[in-house]
């Protein structure tokens, strides 16, 4: 009786254990689904980190670390593997740069880490520049702004550069700017000069006080009434470095496009906004490349020099554009975009059309969301002088990786990689991965990998089993094989893999064109069941497509049933591509 009794205490101990834990995940759960709906970011933020702990508590991966552990692209395989982000408050925002073997990594507060692969993501000692943001804060209490739609979260740094040349040796960052005393804003780059001593990020240290304003937008922006107050999530500032001394700026809108709120001039050769802007860093002067541009969200500069950007349209119109200089883009005259009721935009001339301004090389419709954007080089030959970029949107049309292949301005194809994670910055990291930074607040490395070929793999362990000769004819049937049967893990598009037959559940694959005969059969392809298929399909299952092979020779069809027993890369795990 005693032990009874003492099993059913444990048993309850057990039962009240996993209620808590049930509790525990429920509970982060839903507060992380209402902090997502009513924009309590930081919270939002805090349960995500709640449910990740919770998940390496009890081994298991994160859905990032499952979803980027293995991707097929067509080319070229990529291998992620996932770092936290910490102390991003807001969740999106910031921008990523090289600093020799570093990766910096600048979050939406302008707070600077570096990525240390073996420990993760480290804070420098670097303090960002003042941008106003508690100037802002205190301005938007008064009573003439209490009305007014506040949203923190947009106020965000944009972008990071790392620059070092014979001229220059330093950070430029760029941000949205309070000024508190004029109570007005726009977009700031700012230069942090670097002694020549300093050799690696770990070695520097800065403050607030250190850094030198070297571009302010004009004019300088009252906060909104009739729309959000600052809507700094069209502020684009994203920047990219053009030698010997220019940092490229792509200055966004504000959302004042005269659509929404007034037009604060995307047109017009006297303002800042909507303009690809170029600043000389050595003298401070500034001239603008380009305008009638909307939300720039990506700046590169390609293997042959030329300037391409990205930017977000309206419902709709997603831009690539290739920078030219005096060109004029369009916005917001024309777009290929309309407004979100599906109504053309106000004043556009040509509804659906873009034929009174440069139109761009690409745009994505419907809207990817496109995000950062960047150059590929030194990667692999079948991904190098090509451009990569993110983007956002839903996980229908967007939240991918678009894989963009440029030739004489003209673009080939545009690939899609599907992450169905929201992509806020991609960047070239070293000479074979790429970051990317997903607004789930983690930041992704993924290493470059070519396929190995799985008949090649066979063919060394035949010839080391059999010799040369031998091997040679069972590569012949495999070969032919070929012709309709894949050798890649889940790759059964026009017939079933061949990779991991063995073992495998008879008519088990996503092959949709399998015979009411082999759809009729329980149990695996074991050495005997494909001995006897590959004899006579048509005697083994009545009613298959399958030709026979005409192996007459016994002692080669045990050599090919062994050769394929032997073709199986099950344990890498991928992600159908798409």
């Amino acid at each position: 009786m005693f032990f009874k009794k003492n099993n059913k205490l444990r048993g309850g101990r057990v039962v009240l254990l996993l209620i808590l834990v049930i509790t525990l995940i429920s509970g982060s759960l839903v507060l992380g689904f209402y902090s997502n709906k009513l924009k309590i970011n930081p919270l939002y933020d805090f349960m995500f980190r709640v449910e990740r702990k919770l998940g390496k508590i009890l081994g298991e991966p994160s859905l990032t670390e499952k979803l980027v552990k293995s991707i097929n692209t067509t080319f070229v395989e990529l291998r992620g593997h996932v770092f936290e982000i910490p102390h991003n408050d807001y969740i999106n925002g910031g921008a990523l740069a090289e600093w020799g073997k570093y990766l910096l990594i600048m979050t939406h507060s302008g707070d600077i880490f570096y990525l240390d692969e073996s420990k993760g993501l480290l804070k420098t000692k670097i303090s960002p520049p003042d941008s106003g943001i508690q100037g802002y804060m205190r301005v938007s209490k008064k009573v003439e702004y209490r009305n007014f739609s506040h949203k923190i979260s947009k106020f965000r740094f944009n972008g990071i550069q790392f620059i070092k040349n014979n001229v220059l040796h330093g950070i430029a960052v760029s941000y949205t700017f309070f000024d508190e005393d004029k109570e007005c804003y726009g977009t700031r780059v700012s230069w942090l000069p670097i002694s020549l001593k300093v050799k690696t990020v770990l070695e520097l240290s800065a403050s607030k006080s250190d850094w030198e304003v070297v571009f302010d937008t004009s004019p300088c922006l009252a906060l909104n009434p009739n729309w959000t107050a600052l809507d700094g999530q069209m502020a684009g500032g994203r920047i990219v470095f053009l030698e010997p001394s220019t940092l490229v700026l792509g200055s966004g809108e504000y959302h004042l496009d005269g659509i929404h709120t007034y037009d604060v001039g995307i047109q017009s050769d006297e303002t800042s906004y909507g303009k690809v802007i170029a600043i000389d860093l050595l003298n401070k002067e500034s001239h603008i490349i380009s305008k009638g541009h909307r939300n720039l969200q990506g700046l590169a500069i390609d293997n042959v020099g030329r300037l391409w950007a990205t930017e977000h349209g309206v419902r709709g119109g997603d831009e690539l554009n290739l920078i030219k200089e005096g060109f004029n883009y369009g916005w917001p005259v024309e777009s290929l975009g309309t407004l979100y009721s599906g109504q053309r935009l106000p004043g556009q001339e040509h509804y659906g059309r873009h034929v009174i301004n440069t139109p761009p090389v690409y745009a994505w419709l419907p809207s990817a969301g496109i995000s950062s954007l960047t150059s590929i080089s030194g990667v692999d030959e079948s991904w190098d002088g090509d451009l990569l970029a993110g983007s956002l949107s839903s996980a229908e049309f967007g939240q991918s990786l678009f894989h963009i292949r440029i030739r004489e301005e003209r673009v080939v194809f545009v690939e899609r990689i599907k992450l169905n994670k929201r992509v806020r910055f991609v960047s070239q990291y070293g000479k074979n991965k790429i970051a990317v930074w997903l607004d789930s607040n983690e930041l992704v490395i993924f290493s470059i990998s070519k396929y190995k070929n799985p008949l090649l793999e066979v063919n060394k362990l035949m010839s080391h089993k059999h010799g040369e000769v031998v091997s040679k004819r069972v590569m012949q049937v495999l070969n032919s094989c070929n012709e309709c049967h894949s050798f890649n893990q889940n790759d059964h598009q026009k017939s079933p893999s061949l990779n991991g037959v063995f073992g495998r559940k008879i008519a088990s694959t996503a092959y949709n064109g399998y015979s009411a005969g082999l759809l009729g059969l329980s149990g695996r392809w074991d050495a005997g069941r494909l001995r006897l298929f590959l004899k006579d399909p048509k005697a083994f299952s009545p009613g298959s497509t399958m030709p026979a092979i005409d192996i007459n020779d016994d002692a080669l069809l045990e050599l090919v049933v062994d050769a394929l027993r032997n073709i199986n890369t099950a344990e890498k795990t991928h992600l159908t591509y798409n």
